[in-house]
């Protein structure tokens, strides 16, 4: 059996295009190996690296794409512009004679490295030296080189197809570390929180992994496929934010989306303290006591005043509340406020509230809404749902909810009233 070996060209991404042994065969270095003479031959020869020159057999094959078949290696015509390098046989004392350099020629056309043999035994099993190589070894005839150009082939194909699904992962992978770079431009505030999560939870299971005793002890990953698994979990473990919208990933308050909806609540106490200071100066026009009526509006608005404060510390306040704050908030979601104005004017057809929103109005034709084929269809609810968020429905043509009750009375269809009530906190 001859001597052979794969080298495969890994010019991507070098300063400087070199062959580098994949697979090799060589039963006379193997014999040498195992009588002890040399058994850091094997591991240097997996480390060598030829650099693509025409110079060289295998560099000139990859650069024309020619099979070279020498039958001495010695022997080649000084007019060649390749020669055989003679510092393998010095090294491992050995000594070249016949020599095939087939390229591996993947289906586009492109050579993606070279299969050389060299030395075409007569006896597969002899030894090969330098002073038996000329009676132990013959040239390459025409069915060596048919055959050995068909398993280049298979070579070629395979080496193709590890390319491909090697590119395809370092496709994934970026793809992987865009939608985290994407994530991290999202908002300034969480910066490089997704590119710095995977350095540390590697480094975590690393330090897992060397555990040999404890909890840890029996934690390990099996392959590189769990490693690759536990990288991309952990560069996507925020990609929904990715869909998120920004307004939700910066948000500072609990009420905050494109704006900070406290802005509303503050208007909604505003109102009820207009309203207190409007009921104090019809109550003097009435002919009551000025000085008490005085009195109760300056309670109300000292009321009104703390309600605010408690509700705006509520808002900045952490994930967690006690449950007399619950309960003051729900007393605080039942004051009503009056509302003199149709709140659908002003808004796009897409903005209107739909049939799951309901309970924003009782009138008849607000039950029905239009479909993508343009028919409307009625809607007849016996009951008036509950929002979410607490919210409640303050018309007096229909029912009167509280704050995350479960009880509502029946929704009517009577035309509503010219003023209305809303809560103050919704």
């Amino acid at each position: 059996m001859p001597a052979a070996s794969i080298l495969i060209d890994e010019s991507s991404g070098a300063t400087t295009p070199s062959l580098l042994f994949a697979a090799f065969q060589n039963s006379s270095l193997e014999q040498q190996l195992a009588f002890g003479e040399d058994r850091e031959g094997e591991d240097d020869l997996r480390q060598l690296r030829y650099p693509i020159t025409p110079e060289r057999l295998v560099g000139w094959c990859v650069l024309s794409g020619e099979l070279l078949n020498i039958p001495d290696a010695y022997a080649i015509a000084p007019d060649c512009p390749y020669r055989f390098d003679e510092s393998f046989d010095r090294r491992f004392d050995y000594r070249a004679v016949s020599v095939l350099v087939v390229p591996l020629r993947t289906t586009e056309g492109t050579v993606v490295g070279v299969m050389q043999l060299i030395n075409r035994k007569h006896d597969p099993g002899a030894r090969i030296t330098p002073a038996t190589a000329a009676e132990l070894v013959r040239s390459f005839d025409r069915f060596d080189q048919q055959l050995i150009e068909a398993l280049a082939s298979l070579a070629a194909v395979c080496v193709e197809r590890t390319r491909l699904l090697e590119g395809q992962q370092k496709q994934i992978d970026s793809m992987i570390s865009l939608l985290a770079g994407a994530i991290d431009a999202k908002s300034p505030h969480t910066g490089r929180h997704c590119s710095r999560v995977p350095e540390l939870a590697l480094m975590l299971a690393e330090a897992a992994e060397a555990c040999e005793s404890g909890p840890l002890g029996e934690f390990h990953f099996t392959d590189e496929k769990d490693w690759r698994e536990f990288r991309a979990a952990a560069w996507l473990h925020d990609c929904g934010k990715i869909s998120t919208p920004e307004a939700v990933v910066d948000k500072a308050t609990k009420l905050e989306t494109a704006y900070n909806r406290i802005h509303e609540i503050r208007t909604r106490f505003e109102v009820l303290l207009r309203d207190a200071r409007i009921a104090q100066l019809e109550a003097q026009l009435a002919g009551g006591d000025g000085q008490q009526l005085q009195q109760e509006y300056e309670r109300r608005a000292q009321q009104l005043q703390e309600d605010f404060r408690f509700v705006a510390a509520c808002n900045l306040g952490s994930e967690g509340m006690d449950p007399e704050a619950l309960e003051r908030l729900r007393q605080l979601a039942g004051v009503t406020w009056w509302r003199h104005f149709d709140d659908r004017l002003g808004l796009a057809g897409r903005r209107l509230p739909a049939a799951p929103s309901r309970w924003l109005r009782c009138r008849l034709r607000s039950h029905c809404w239009p479909t993508s084929r343009g028919i409307a269809f009625p809607v007849r609810p016996r009951s008036c749902p509950i929002p979410p968020g607490g919210s409640r429905c303050r018309r007096r043509s229909c029912c009167t909810t509280r704050a995350r009750s479960t009880t509502s009375r029946s929704c009517g269809a009577r035309s509503p009233r010219r003023s209305s009530t809303r809560s103050a906190s919704t």
